[in-house]
C-alpha cells in the first residue's frame, strides 16, 4: 500500500486549448522534471471535449465539464503507507505544477478543478476560482445560507 497526494487537477477548456509554450510548461514542470528523493511521481491529461462538454453551460453547474477539452493531474506517492513525504517533496511538486497553471492562466486560460481535488494551501478566492468558477461561489454561498 502507497500514500499518495493529489494535488489539483485543473481543467484545460475548449475555448482556450494548450498551445505549445503551455503543453511543454506542463510537461516539463511534471513528467519532465528531475525525479523526486522520496516518491514516485506520476500523472495523466484525460481528453474531454465533445458534445457533452459543450452542452454544459458555466452556470448551470459547479461541476468542471462545461466547456472543457483536457483534465490534467500530477500525483505523488511513497513506496509504504507508513513514510511520510518530506515538506520538500510536496513543497516541489506544487511549484512545478504550478508552473504549469500560471503559465496557462497568463496565455488567457481559466483552469477549472474538482472538490473532490481540491489543493489544501488554496485561500478562499482561490478556491472560488478554480471550483466554482468566481460567480458561482457567491452563488452557491447565497444558496448555502438560505
Amino acid at each position: 500500500m502507497a500514500s499518495g497526494l493529489i494535488t489539483t487537477c485543473p481543467t484545460v477548456k475548449i475555448s482556450t486549448p494548450l498551445d505549445n509554450s503551455t503543453a511543454w510548461q506542463l510537461f516539463s514542470s511534471t513528467a519532465f522534471a528531475p525525479a523526486l528523493p522520496d516518491a514516485t511521481a506520476s500523472g495523466f491529461v484525460d481528453i474531454w471535449g465533445g458534445k457533452y462538454a459543450k452542452g454544459v453551460t458555466a452556470d448551470a453547474s459547479a461541476w468542471k465539464h462545461d466547456d472543457r477539452l483536457h483534465l490534467t493531474r500530477w500525483d505523488i506517492r511513497t513506496p509504504s503507507f507508513d513514510v511520510k513525504f518530506a515538506d520538500t517533496t510536496i513543497t516541489t511538486m506544487r511549484t512545478n505544477f504550478y508552473k504549469f497553471v500560471d503559465a496557462y492562466k497568463a496565455k488567457g486560460g481559466v483552469p477549472g478543478g474538482f472538490t473532490t481535488y481540491r489543493d489544501e494551501r488554496w485561500t478562499v478566492s482561490e478556491m472560488a476560482e478554480f471550483l466554482y468558477g468566481g460567480g458561482n461561489f457567491a452563488k452557491l454561498q447565497k444558496i448555502k445560507t438560505k
